[in-house]
């Protein structure tokens, strides 16, 4: 568990000095960084104690209601209180109730990295924002903005972009299963590429009986800028127009943004929402997605919520890691991270990280021996975190976005206003469990 210190600088203080604060007996030494000024504040994301003995067996609560837990090496238990379900998801293909499947997609060309097996940070963000109440107040919104639209509509239809596992899509159905009161039918398409697809289905299968009225689909798909189909399937699936787009932590290849942007234009119309969970990583090029989606059809981009966490970053996308921004600039070097223990901030832990990288990209073939040795043994600051130190990294990383037509009305619960930094009502340390 991490909890969260807020630390107003004194006004005899400034860029350089150390302030020392008292907490559950330890002092911490939390340096100011440079930019700061008398009465900024200092906020410092302190996880456990020591290295987790093990994840396994161990429940993490995502929110007042939403817990994960890894059963075995391979499986994982979701519990959604607010939606009364538990899921049952693998990271690995258990039997053979995919061969057939798998078979098939085997003949198709795809680039199969991997990533698909495993719930990521961001995804389980977007499962937990899926079963709070203003989560499922804005699935009730759409619903009902789709109705209202149009009188005609016998379904509402949503497509997951990079489905993996299945674990925000079928997260989503229980959601949509538990807060629907319309007439339409429900239906839901996952995707994602054809090797994804056996672990996919397999999952699917695993839950689908408790997920009803939601018709769920699983299909193979590729990002392309121009339109194209693989199967009979996916060219079912260009003739759909759809009310909500889901996707989940889908910029960590920057190169496939323009691809990604073009196949949610082709799913969408001027009524589509988009819910995003991003992790950022390059947001110079991160945000191009946001521009273009924007520029089309007039759309806006909605703060939802940032993570699974209280670490909430409240700096809209145009400001997120924008060198030019003052907000951007004061919010990396002000918050911080205890990395085993000792305070650092945003800025230094990713400044080290892109140095490291720099310098095994450009100087390792001039590296000796020795030194090469020398910086295995080492560990990078990301590397030296203990569990719940690199959640709270994570978590500064990820935001909740929701992109929408001004012509259509939904209920999102808070607004980024309401997680603006709070103004201290003392000088004194705040801790928060």
């Amino acid at each position: 568990m991490t909890r969260t210190i807020q630390v107003q600088i004194p006004e005899n203080a400034e860029a350089g000095d150390v302030l020392t604060v008292c907490l559950e007996g330890n002092e911490l030494d939390i340096p100011i960084p440079p930019g700061s000024s008398p009465g900024d504040i200092l906020e410092l994301h302190v996880g456990g104690r020591g290295e987790a003995a093990a994840n396994i067996g161990k429940e993490v609560e995502l929110n007042n209601a939403t817990q994960i837990q890894q059963v075995d090496d391979t499986t994982y238990q979701v519990t959604l209180t607010n939606s009364n379900k538990t899921l049952k998801l693998s990271t690995t293909v258990k039997n053979s109730e995919s061969q057939d499947t798998t078979a098939e997609l085997a003949n198709q060309d795809t680039i199969d990295d991997g990533t698909y097996a495993y719930p990521w940070p961001a995804g389980i963000a977007m499962v937990q924002y899926l079963d709070t109440f203003q989560g499922q107040a804005l699935l009730q919104s759409l619903y009902k903005n789709s109705e209202e639209k149009n009188k005609d509509e016998t379904s509402f239809r949503v497509l997951e972009l990079g489905s993996g596992m299945g674990l925000v899509g079928l997260s989503l159905a229980a959601s949509m299963s538990s807060c629907y009161s319309g007439t339409s039918a429900l239906k839901i398409v996952l995707s994602d590429v054809p090797g994804a697809l056996p672990l996919l289905q397999q999952n699917v299968t695993w839950n689908r009986s408790q997920l009803a009225p939601v018709e769920i689909e699983t299909v193979p798909l590729f990002w392309t800028t121009v339109e194209s189909t693989h199967d009979h399937k996916e060219a079912l699936l260009h003739q759909e127009k759809y009310h909500l787009i889901v996707a989940s932590d889908v910029l960590y290849n920057p190169e496939s943004i323009p691809a990604l942007v073009a196949t949610i234009q082709r799913y969408s119309n001027v009524s589509t929402c988009l819910l995003l969970s991003v992790r950022w990583r390059k947001p110079e090029l991160e945000r191009s997605l946001f521009r273009a989606l924007e520029e089309w059809h007039g759309n806006r981009w909605k703060l939802l919520s940032s993570s699974s966490s209280k670490n909430h970053c409240p700096l809209l996308w145009q400001a997120y890691g924008n060198p030019q921004s003052d907000e951007s600039n004061r919010y990396f070097h002000q918050t911080m991270i205890s990395v085993q223990g000792r305070p650092m901030s945003l800025a230094t832990i990713l400044m080290e990280e892109q140095e490291e990288r720099s310098s095994h990209d450009s100087d390792e073939g001039k590296k000796s021996d020795k030194v090469l040795k020398q910086n295995l043994r080492d560990k990078s600051l990301v590397e030296a975190m203990n569990d719940d130190e690199a959640k709270a990294f994570e978590d500064c990383h990820i935001q909740l976005y929701l992109l929408s037509n001004p012509s259509v009305v939904l209920d999102t619960g808070k607004s980024e206003e309401d997680f603006e930094k709070k103004e201290p009502s003392s000088k004194r340390c705040r801790t928060d469990d």
